[in-house]
């Protein structure tokens, strides 16, 4: 029933003509700059003066200090869903769920897949816990969990190993779309093909991807898609989303559990047992969302919409490549496989007694260590100087352990 006034949808934004100017502004807008080179995007993305500010306004609202009306919150809600679906190639906000994680809207999309005990479900061994974690959803009622091994024997699941575990028994195919450590990016559309050739359910965990990748949710075949803007997108904790294919028919695929958020609400009478869940993606939805980070993910779209996010790629990208080539020509052991698709992750196995990472967090060079490698992930903001400074201090520290 309706009851709060809805805002007509936003204008689509278009990537400024003028690049070099916007990208110096947000330069500006990121004080990390100031003190780090930050290359550990696939950790947490830093959040921008522009980001804060839109978390501020949601907050403003909520302290009521000059008005108690409601509706912006709502229309703020909306517009986030929107500008997400901008991003994702989406038809329009219904697709969009807003939720806390990607593992609450993995566990949400699981929790709407009908199976039978002794149904397969598969994912890479490689994957990062929160799919591996939410598909216990599944296992709980009976399914079977098969965990998909690299084919070539080193670690690296590819798509064409996920490809060839599919079996006549395999109901859902679940993985993420590039992987949190070492970087490899699967092919969507050819699992998502499959998964409808052989009438499978396909999910994705798109959150090492979206915001350094260009994604078309309509061209990966896919029926759920989950995402997360604290990483890539420099959006704020609790920003996940859920995108749900609109195929779907909402009277067969709904999740088991009734959240009120996603419920067609009475709003005359709340204690109205009779509502039911709503038709669209929202029917995905739990609790009140937290409106402070969904209207900080809208910013962090808008962000990246006004930037380009054909032109993000390339940047991100081609400055991983950059490093790559410093760490190959090093010597070092790239641990990646980029002979299919690519993405801003790398990694690099160090020798033994190494002191690389020492030496990177003295020079403020922030990155990670994952499953004991070297991990960096540089972003399209970056300068080519700092870039050309994290490859001579790789190369120096190199040269002083030889």
């Amino acid at each position: 029933m309706p009851f709060f006034k809805e805002a007509p949808p936003a204008a689509a934004i278009q990537p400024t003509a003028d690049f070099s100017g916007f990208l110096e502004r947000y330069r500006a807008s990121q004080p990390s700059i100031q003190n780090f080179l930050y290359l550990n995007h696939a950790s947490v993305g830093p959040l921008s003066d522009w980001v804060i500010a839109a978390v501020n306004e949601q907050l403003a609202q909520q302290q009521m200090a000059d008005s108690v009306d409601q509706d912006p919150w709502f229309d703020g809600w909306r517009l986030s869903r929107q500008r997400v679906g901008e991003l994702i190639c989406a038809t329009d906000r219904s697709e969009i769920c807003l939720l806390s994680s990607t593992h609450t809207a993995l566990l949400r999309a699981f929790q709407a897949i009908p199976v039978n005990p002794g149904d397969e479900v598969i994912c890479p061994a490689d994957d990062f816990p929160s799919l591996y974690t939410a598909l216990s959803e599944l296992t709980s009622r009976g399914a079977v969990l098969r965990t998909v091994e690299s084919g070539r024997g080193d670690g690296i699941v590819r798509t064409a190993d996920i490809l060839n575990a599919i079996t006549a028994q395999t109901r859902l195919v679940a993985t993420s779309w590039v992987n949190f450590f070492h970087g490899y990016t699967m092919d969507l559309a050819a699992i998502g093909q499959a998964c409808r050739d052989n009438g499978s359910w396909f999910a994705v965990d798109c959150m090492q991807g979206l915001g350094a990748l260009t994604l078309d949710v309509k061209a990966t075949g896919a029926h759920f898609i989950a995402g997360h803007g604290a990483k890539w997108l420099c959006a704020p904790l609790a920003s996940g989303f859920l995108w749900v294919d609109p195929q779907l028919d909402p009277e067969q695929i709904t999740p088991r559990s009734d959240g009120w958020f996603a419920m067609e609400l009475n709003h005359l009478s709340y204690t109205d047992r009779s509502v039911k869940p709503k038709h669209n993606a929202n029917r995905f939805s739990l609790g009140t969302v937290p409106f402070p980070s969904a209207f900080g993910l809208r910013r962090a779209c808008e962000i990246f919409l006004e930037a380009g996010p054909k032109r993000v790629e390339e940047r991100a990208i081609g400055f991983a490549e950059r490093i790559a080539d410093c760490v190959r020509d090093c010597g070092l052991d790239l641990y990646y496989d980029r002979s299919e698709n690519v993405s801003a992750i790398l990694s690099f196995t160090l020798p033994d007694g190494s002191s690389l990472s020492d030496v990177l967090k003295g020079q403020k060079v922030i990155h990670s260590v994952r499953e004991g490698k070297l991990r960096l992930s540089p972003h399209w903001y970056h300068a080519d100087e700092e870039i050309d400074s994290v490859c001579e201090i790789i190369s120096a520290s190199v040269k002083v352990g030889a």
